[in-house]
């Protein structure tokens, strides 16, 4: 689990960290540490430059965090034996801050979720003899933005240089040698990184080969875990689908048709250093690390020491004799002494140092002042984070106002306010939901800052100008008064919509009348249905049917009195017939007659049909009553 350690000029001693398993189910490789301090890693392997290595635990707090923002690294490999299908890799991740311990049991994790848990990954080189990739990645991008050369299946991969000048007997490149990798991450005047610069170069050949990434959608990210400090991996590993690293392309171009798997015992890497980019501070110096005690056996009694002669006590000096003056007049001189010296005898020391048991105690002056303590260095002020940076670290906010709001265990930023779920305007990439759990307290407010909130206003379709956009002015009248704004968001709606004036009121009028509306359809639905049973009762029965339905019309009349209804013809009541309520005075009431059933429909209809028109010309975009 421990293979030992490497050394990191500009930097130190790192120790090495075997991974728990190359994937899920799959035991890792082994890995050694040569003679001259050369890192070979085998097939499967995969190990993690660490601060620490314990035998048989994982901690993620162990592994190194390297800065590199604004720093070059620095390193020569040897991939002479990878062919079409190998995969020899030194890339950054953000182990260190990775709490997950993942499927692979060691805390791993990568852009691509190989052991269950995602992190921003910088691919400084996936690499076989004949092809080359470098890759940012943010936590959730598997493809990423890379540059170098091969790839492709159906489409192509990048082409920054070519065949010739990389692979075996390569014209800049020749990788059936070894060859020195440096890259570079430059930062702004502010600090901002700007790029990720790679260039292999080889003793011997002038036509060192670049790759800039300087146009990355999700540099923040990226510039967030190399500002915490990421940690960097070797592994090394093979399959038959590599051809999105070595593949022709559909331009033909790439380096391997096929992916034969054909690769060599071990890949090595060596020559580690890390140095400042011109114009950025020095390093600070390289941690050194004391040489322990000599080992000694268990049992093994300790060696004594001569003891030390005793000190001989030195002897007061004597009073000095005035002298006498040359003038006339002579003048006596208090008698001057030495002060007090007290023999201060220490008792032997013990220490695994030789030189160091051979101090003798010393002699010092009583009656010196006692000499006070320095203070302790004060702490320097924490940085709060700034609007939209990740505040995870920080847990609080610069701006005045603002609270730190966690989006998920990835990500955390400064905002006025925050609402569980997907804030539309965070960028397309990222808009998974927030938690909105906040983290430390809000920052106090300035005095002089005025107070934002966030308002929905509905408008009518028609009536937003089209040139609205987030972050345009506008000035809101509520209640009489003005008041200025800017545009947050803005989501256009696919149904007409109004706005009224008198808000709730004019809300709940609308409702009532489609309320009613619905009531009304449904009683002339059953009246006519109702009708059409009469009528059906009545054809059915003949001349056995009672004496009040055979005032009904048959099924023929009651068609007939339909037609013309439906053409708008006007209906009047049969000769001799009597409407409801004209029955001659002592006759037992007559029951509703078809006729009547229809007169009583046409009128409710012409109404509806009216009432709807005045509705319509009040509410404009609502939908027509159906019946």
């Amino acid at each position: 689990m421990c293979p030992g350690s490497v050394s990191i000029e500009g930097y130190g001693q790192t120790a090495l960290t075997n991974a728990g398993s190359n994937v899920p189910g799959q035991d890792v490789g082994s890995l050694e540490v040569g003679a001259d301090g050369a890192v070979v890693a085998h097939m499967n392997a995969r190990v993690y430059f660490s601060d620490s290595c314990t035998q048989g635990s994982y901690d993620h707090t162990k592994y190194s965090g390297v800065q590199l923002l604004g720093k070059t690294f620095k390193f020569t490999t040897d991939i002479s034996g990878a062919g079409c299908g190998c995969n020899a890799a030194l890339y950054l991740t953000s182990l260190k801050q990775n709490s997950d311990i993942s499927s692979c049991n060691d805390y791993y994790c990568d852009a691509n979720k190989v052991c269950g848990v995602s992190c921003a990954e910088v691919d400084i080189m996936e690499a076989s003899k004949r092809a080359w990739h470098s890759t940012l990645h943010s936590a959730h991008d598997h493809s990423g933005k890379g540059g170098g050369y091969g790839g492709g299946s159906g489409w192509n991969g990048p082409r920054d240089f070519n065949s010739q000048q990389y692979g075996p007997g390569g014209s800049c490149i020749d990788t059936s040698m070894p060859f020195d990798v440096s890259v570079s991450f430059p930062v702004d005047a502010g600090g901002q990184l700007q790029a990720m610069k790679v260039t292999l170069t080889q003793t011997g050949k002038s036509c060192p080969l670049n790759i800039n990434l300087d146009s990355y959608d999700a540099m923040a990210e990226i510039h967030e875990a190399l500002d915490k400090g990421m940690t960097p991996i070797i592994s090394y590993w093979k399959s038959g689908d590599m051809l999105w690293m070595d593949g022709k392309g559909a331009d033909g171009q790439g380096p391997c048709a096929v992916d034969s798997q054909r690769c060599g015992e071990s890949v090595k890497f060596s020559g580690f250093k890390l140095e400042a980019m011109p114009g950025q501070p020095p390093l600070e110096p390289a941690p050194v690390t004391p040489a322990g005690p000599s080992p000694v056996a268990p049992g093994a009694a300790v060696p004594q020491l001569p003891p030390l002669p005793p000190l001989v006590p030195i002897a007061t000096v004597p009073p000095l004799v005035p002298v006498a003056s040359t003038s006339r007049t002579q003048v006596p001189l208090p008698p001057v002494t030495q002060p007090q010296v007290i023999s201060v005898t220490q008792p032997p020391l013990v220490s695994s140092n030789p030189w160091m048991n051979r101090i003798r105690p010393s002699t010092v002056p009583a009656g010196l002042p006692d000499v006070p303590a320095l203070p302790a260095p004060a702490k320097p002020p924490q940085q709060c984070s700034a609007k939209n940076k990740d505040c995870r670290s920080t847990h609080c906010c610069a701006e005045p106002g603002m609270q730190c709001y966690q989006k998920n265990q990835y990500w955390a930023s400064c905002k006025e306010s925050c609402t569980p779920g997907i804030d539309p305007r965070d960028a397309p990439t990222f808009q998974v939901p927030w938690s909105c759990t906040p983290l430390g307290h809000r920052a106090a407010s300035s005095p002089t800052s005025p107070k934002h909130d966030e308002v929905v206003v509905k408008v009518p379709q028609g009536s937003l100008p089209q040139n609205a956009e987030t972050g345009t002015e506008v000035t809101l009248t509520i209640n009489g008064k003005k008041v200025r704004a800017k545009i947050v968001s803005v989501k256009r709606g696919t149904q007409n919509t109004t706005a009224s004036s008198s808000g709730a009121g004019s809300s709940a009028s609308s409702t009532g009348s489609t309320t009613a509306w619905s009531v009304v359809s449904l009683l002339l639905t059953l009246m006519a249905l109702a009708a059409v049973g009469l009528w059906a009762w009545r054809s059915h029965a003949g001349d056995v049917a009672p004496e009040w339905l055979k005032k009904f019309p048959s099924a023929g009349g009651a068609t007939s009195a339909l037609e013309r209804w439906r053409r708008g013809a006007p209906q009047q009541l049969p000769s001799g017939r009597r409407s409801p309520g004209t029955n001659p005075p002592g006759a037992p009431p007559a029951p509703p007659t078809s006729t009547w059933f229809l007169n009583t429909f046409e009128q409710l209809m012409h109404s509806t049909v009216n009432r709807q028109q005045q509705d319509t010309s009040m509410h404009q975009g609502r939908q027509n009553l159906i019946w």
